[in-house]
């Protein structure tokens, strides 16, 4: 604890308040062990819990326009290659963001992010960022929302696949489509995290994101009535029942 508290005092002036910098440090850490948090639950929320898909489907015609099976195929494709490099990008911004605060709450040691300008600037001011703290707490809510669906669900997966069993317990007694609120959950925590970074020099990767993920999630919500339509298909009366207790899709009382 001594060594500790040496790390976190060695940049207090003669002048300065050391109570004060203690705890500006101390904020510093726990800026940074929220954002990693928010990296992980990241990661955790957006990989296929039985591995990504083997293979793409074959691609229908573009001349049949965006129908469902263009939609699926889309899925299937973003997921495949998407996912990957929307996770490697996410965690690219939070391990440089986790440095930067690390070297604010040690400034003894010898570590410092390595992309100089891309971090948040008010991590150099007092206190823990109000999106940051809810962001990066929404974010690990839905991680564990999204973990929940993945052991009610047997065989879950990201593509559109029958399921050998009706899931109707945990969070599939609360809304429908449960995997699909964690994830909208998780991206809205996630963007308030690092929504800093559309105010820098490098907003465009963050447009970047933003347009990926967007458009996953339109095709996403699109595809929830082809999901109801298979399950009706594969349980008839037994969903049926269900969808009269659970009426909601993906928020309860709204939609």
């Amino acid at each position: 604890m001594r060594r500790l508290a040496g790390y976190l005092t060695d940049s207090v002036p003669a002048s300065g308040d050391p109570d004060e910098m203690m705890t500006h440090d101390l904020e510093a850490l726990v800026k940074a062990c929220l954002v990693l948090a928010s990296a992980i639950s990241f990661q955790i929320s957006f990989t296929p819990p039985n591995g990504p898909p083997k293979s793409l489907p074959p691609r229908p015609s573009l001349r049949a326009g965006l129908t469902p099976t263009m939609q699926e195929w889309i899925i299937v494709f973003l997921v495949k290659y998407g996912l990957p490099i929307e996770i490697m990008m996410y965690y690219l911004v939070s391990l440089n963001e986790f440095l930067h605060n690390i070297s604010l709450a040690f400034p003894s040691l010898p570590i410092q992010p390595v992309f100089p300008l891309l971090h948040a600037s008010e991590s150099n001011g007092p206190g823990i960022p109000l999106s940051v703290l809810l962001g990066s707490s929404l974010s690990i809510a839905s991680c564990v929302f999204r973990i929940l669906c993945y052991r009610a669900l047997q065989g879950f997966a990201f593509e559109l696949k029958k399921s050998p069993k009706l899931a109707t317990s945990g969070p599939y007694s609360i809304v429908r489509h449960p995997a699909y609120t964690g994830m909208l959950m998780n991206l809205i925590g996630s963007a308030m995290v690092h929504w800093w970074i559309l105010g820098t020099g490098v907003k465009a990767l963050g447009y970047a994101w933003l347009i990926g993920v967007g458009s996953g999630v339109t095709l996403v919500v699109m595809r929830m009535d082809g999901e109801d339509a298979l399950m009706k298909k594969s349980f008839g009366s037994e969903w049926e029942a269900w969808s009269k207790v659970v009426r909601y899709k993906l928020i309860p009382g709204v939609y």
